[in-house]
């Protein structure tokens, strides 16, 4: 074949390619450009699943990973790594995964953390059996939870900001902590109340100012003639940090005692009253075999 030949077939062979690769780029790009703007293609639904059902609401899921029923994205612009990620900073969330399915759903995988007691030091903070905090409203109802008194700001220097989705580093914490999964097993049900939980002493550098309170409250029902009296009694429980279990173990043994030596007749003067609030007691059980109460 001439050289003048072959050199044509050969510019003419690359501009055949050449047009058609612009015509066939341009078809994409006219293709993609059609999703963009045609509303079956965009995000329209999430669909939530989890071990808790709707634990936070649709609103405030596509809130944290930034879609909008007002402005809906194509699903072709949406990132779920990086929603995964928004999901995962968020406090309240403790683990997340992310789908879609064409042409417009976003599936969410996740649960939250569940919170066990309140942290006293903080207002609206919340704790998970982890230690971590995260903040409770508006993510949860109002939750009626014992509360951890830490202390924090008694001490000095004052503590540091929270870091969300990492365990609180702190001894008083996980000894409170593990006075909450005592209180949880069959032999404490249903008992008493917890209210609170006191260990900012816990491990003071004087033994006399060593201690752990917990803040309870027991009912009791008691006959007075015709009347039957709901007695409610708030309760100061002193107890040493390394000794717990033993120490609520002989507050059980005497916890009647203290009811039985109550007289229901010095309580309730009036005929309509019903329900009765005792002075509040303080029981000190620091010390084996005795019991100081005030």
């Amino acid at each position: 074949m001439p050289l003048v030949r072959a050199v044509a077939w050969i510019v003419g062979s690359a501009l055949v390619v050449a047009i058609g690769g612009h015509l066939f780029l341009q078809q994409a790009i006219s293709t993609q450009r059609a999703k963009l703007h045609d509303p079956k293609y965009r995000i329209t639904r999430i669909v939530q699943t989890g071990p808790q059902k709707e634990a936070l609401s649709t609103f405030c899921l596509a809130e944290i990973i930034g879609l909008s029923s007002d402005q809906p994205i194509p699903l072709s612009r949406f990132n779920s790594e990086e929603a995964e990620f928004r999901l995962a900073a968020c406090p309240v969330i403790e683990k997340a995964h992310i789908e879609v399915e064409k042409p417009h759903t976003v599936y969410i995988d996740y649960y939250t953390r569940q919170p066990v007691a309140w942290l006293y030091d903080y207002v609206n903070i919340g704790l998970d059996d982890k230690a971590c905090a995260f903040p409770v409203t508006p993510f949860f109802s109002p939750k009626n939870l014992p509360e951890i008194y830490l202390g924090l700001f008694a001490q000095h220097p004052p503590p540091q900001p929270l870091v969300w989705n990492q365990p609180l580093q702190d001894e008083r914490l996980k000894l409170a902590l593990s006075i909450l999964r005592l209180f949880s097993t069959k032999e404490y049900s249903g008992l008493f109340t917890l209210q609170r939980v006191d260990v900012s002493s816990a491990f003071a550098e004087s033994c006399g100012g060593r201690q752990v309170v917990l803040m309870i409250e027991e009912t009791c029902r008691k006959n007075m003639g015709e009347r039957n009296l709901l007695l409610s009694q708030p309760l100061f429980l002193r107890l040493s940090a390394k000794n717990i279990s033993q120490e609520l173990g002989n507050y059980l043994s005497l916890r009647q005692k203290i009811w039985d030596t109550i007289e229901v007749a010095k309580l309730a003067a009036s005929d309509k009253e019903r329900e009765v609030i005792l002075p509040a007691r303080v029981i000190d059980l620091r010390i084996e075999g005795l019991a100081f109460i005030q």
